[in-house]
Parts: C-alpha cells; structure tokens; sequence
C-alpha cells in the first residue's frame, strides 16, 4: 500500500486512469435522472477531471499525498473547483457588463441548492479518488477484491440517487 509521504513519480498511464474513473462516476450520479442525462455527466466528469482532477491527481501523487483521507480530500476539491470557476467567470461577467453588483441572494436561492451545486460535483471527486486509490494505490487487497468493492460502490451510489427504483 502506498501510504508515506514520500514522493511518488507519476505515470501517466497511472493519472489517466482518472478519466474513466470520473467519467462512472458521474454516470452512476445521473443514472437516476434520465440514461441521457448519464451518458451527458461522463462526458462532463471527464472534462472537468482533465481540467481539474488530473493535476490535482498529479500533485497529490508527486507530493506523497496518497493516503485514502488525503485523495478524498484532493478530489473533493477537485470536483467543486469547476463549479466555482464557471460560478466566479459568470458572476463576474454579470457584474462587468450589468452596471451592477449582483446579490448572494439571487445567486443562490437556498443553501440546499448551493449544497446541491458544490456538494455532487465534490462527491463525485470524493468517490473517484475512493475508486482511484482502491483500484491504482492500494496493493493490499487483492485485484479482484479492489475492482469489486469499487464497481459495488458505483452500483450503491447508482442506486442512492435513485437508479432503479
């Protein structure tokens, strides 16, 4: 198991992985919604986890940050970095261009719905760092074990935001 704090040289074969571990994610997520809806959230995931995921990914593993805790925390972030990104481009758009400051209020209506636009995408980064270090870092389960705990976790978070009900 790779859990020091010594510095990891990154393949890339091994930061890739990333891509289709996100991308199922994020499918699983929306399952629940509409299978459209799925085949839309991986392509997403897999965009914002190559903008976000794979140098936070990189930094983590070349800065020996690869204990469970610490890749939940790194992709948690990850996963919301996009958001408030595109969040912070178009609020300052607004405010550029609509001679006004905008309100919080009317930005976010609720805390549920901000909860909501930060706390999936954080999740999803959460779960793929989950299925990331299971699958890529850990070597004391066996292969098989790793890949079953991991497709058993995309199936529960399918299941969780609705998928076969």
């Amino acid at each position: 198991m790779t859990t020091s704090r010594e510095p990891v040289r990154p393949r890339a074969t091994q930061v890739l992985a990333l891509l289709p571990i996100t991308a199922a994610v994020a499918a699983c997520v929306m399952l629940g919604m509409h299978p459209y809806a799925a085949v839309i959230a991986a392509m997403v995931g897999s965009i914002c986890a190559a903008a976000a995921g794979v140098p936070a990914l990189f930094w983590a593993l070349e800065h020996g940050r690869t204990r469970f805790v610490e890749l939940v925390v790194v992709g948690a972030i990850a996963g919301a970095v996009p958001v408030a990104l595109f969040l912070g481009v178009s609020m300052s758009w607004r405010v550029l261009f609509a001679d006004r400051a905008m309100p919080p209020v009317t930005v976010f209506r609720s805390l549920a719905g901000a909860g909501m636009l930060f706390g999936v995408p954080a999740l999803i980064g959460a779960l793929a760092g989950v299925i990331f270090w299971l699958t890529v870092l850990d070597r004391q389960l066996p292969r098989w074990a790793a890949w079953s705990l991991s497709i058993g976790l995309l199936w529960a978070t399918a299941w969780s935001f609705g998928w076969g009900r």
